[in-house]
Parts: structure tokens; C-alpha cells; sequence
């Protein structure tokens, strides 16, 4: 990247310096998580869009589940995209739709116990690999760097949606049946078992890459 910011430097020394600079910068670590991100998810078959509409309905809270218009605002897709997205999960069985007694003519999409489950194996697995990707960090810098990033991204204008409006009349079962996966049982009270620790996720993704996360993050020389 260095050698790319010269290049453009010395063609073109009457650019915003320091501005083009933080683009191209943030373009590039974006880059590498997502090519990262991509690698971390193929186990589960899922690709990072599935994994955002999961980790929005994940921290969205007991009964996790939102409308698809919620949806739509937080991923800042077209509602074609968002369904699409949701086809697929609902046909892997890790959301599904509940009718809203208010509206007939719409409804909620929800985690199901399965969804809540694999959504925390693959945070947690990424959340490892991404240990690994930024093991010579300080803390204290990455910490500094994401308050001045937010900074940075309100003053372009990225807002925060407006908070989702909780579902009226909804049943309790979906809140019971989150509440037994999140103490390690299924939807029946038996131990599922299925989990699997994020350290082997993460060390599954590493063997089936195409390249070892060292080779792309390489250590620096003490």
C-alpha cells in the first residue's frame, strides 16, 4: 500500500493528501477482513451477508427478531437483497418467519435454535481468527483507532438506523426456546452437542485456506 500512495504521490502531488491516504488505507484492512471473514465462514457454508443479517438478529436481544425492514436499514440494502438473503437462511433452517398479528400483510424474521447457535460458533471462531490478524497490535492503538474511525464515520453522515419497535402480542416460546440455547440446550432440554469450540473452527479454517493467516498477516521482526 505504501508503494501504491508514492505512486499516486508523485503523479498526482495536488491530491488531499492525508484523506486519500485514510481511504485507500481503510479500503485496504476492509480488503483483508473480508477476504479473512470469507475464509472464516466456509465451514458453515455461509458468506459474510448471511453472517450480517445473523449477527444483527443475534444482538438484537431476546427473542431475536426484527422486522425486515429493520433489516434493510441496518445492512442498507434493497428490500430484493434482503429477501434473498433471508430465502436463503430460512431454507438452511437458521431464521424463520413469524406472521405479525398486528399486520397479516407482514411479518418477523427470527433466529431459530439453530440459527443462535451457529451465528455464536462463527462470531466467536471470526473473533479468534481476527486475534491472530492483529496479534501485534496494542490494544490501546486498535481502541484509539475505532473511536476516531466512528468520528470519522459520523461526520461523513453514517448515522445509526432508528432503534427497531419490539412485536406486539408476540408468543413466549421463541424467548423460552432462546433462553435454553443460550444456557447449552436445545430446543427439547437435551445438551445439543453441536457446538464447536472456536478455536477448531478457526483452526478448520486455517487448514482449508487457500493461504495461512501468517502469510497474510506476517508477524513483524522484533
Amino acid at each position: 500500500m505504501d508503494a501504491i500512495l508514492d505512486g499516486w504521490r508523485r503523479e498526482m502531488p495536488d491530491l488531499d493528501r492525508p484523506k486519500f491516504d485514510f481511504a485507500k488505507r481503510v479500503a485496504r484492512l476492509d480488503q483483508l477482513q473480508e477476504e479473512a471473514l470469507s475464509r472464516c465462514l466456509a465451514p458453515w457454508n455461509l458468506v459474510i451477508a448471511d453472517l450480517n443479517v445473523l449477527s444483527i438478529l443475534r444482538t438484537a436481544g431476546v427473542p431475536y427478531e426484527l422486522r425486515p425492514t429493520d433489516l434493510r436499514n441496518h445492512l442498507v440494502r434493497t428490500s430484493a437483497g434482503v429477501a434473498n438473503i433471508l430465502r436463503r437462511l430460512e431454507q438452511m433452517k437458521l431464521v424463520e418467519r413469524i406472521p405479525d398479528p398486528a399486520d397479516k400483510r407482514s411479518s418477523w424474521v427470527r433466529l431459530t435454535s439453530h440459527g443462535i447457535e451457529v451465528t455464536e460458533e462463527t462470531i466467536r471462531a471470526w473473533n479468534t481468527v481476527q486475534e491472530k490478524m492483529f496479534a501485534d497490535v496494542d490494544p490501546r492503538l486498535a481502541q484509539q483507532a475505532s473511536d476516531m474511525l466512528r468520528t470519522i464515520l459520523l461526520a461523513v453522515g453514517d448515522d445509526e438506523p432508528a432503534a427497531p419497535v419490539a412485536r406486539r402480542g408476540r408468543d413466549a416460546s421463541g424467548d423460552a426456546s432462546a433462553r435454553r440455547v443460550l444456557a447449552g440446550r436445545g430446543c427439547g432440554g437435551r445438551r445439543t452437542g453441536r457446538t464447536r469450540s472456536p478455536r477448531a473452527a478457526a483452526d478448520l479454517w486455517c487448514r482449508t485456506s487457500s493461504a495461512d493467516i501468517s502469510a497474510i498477516f506476517p508477524a513483524r521482526k522484533k
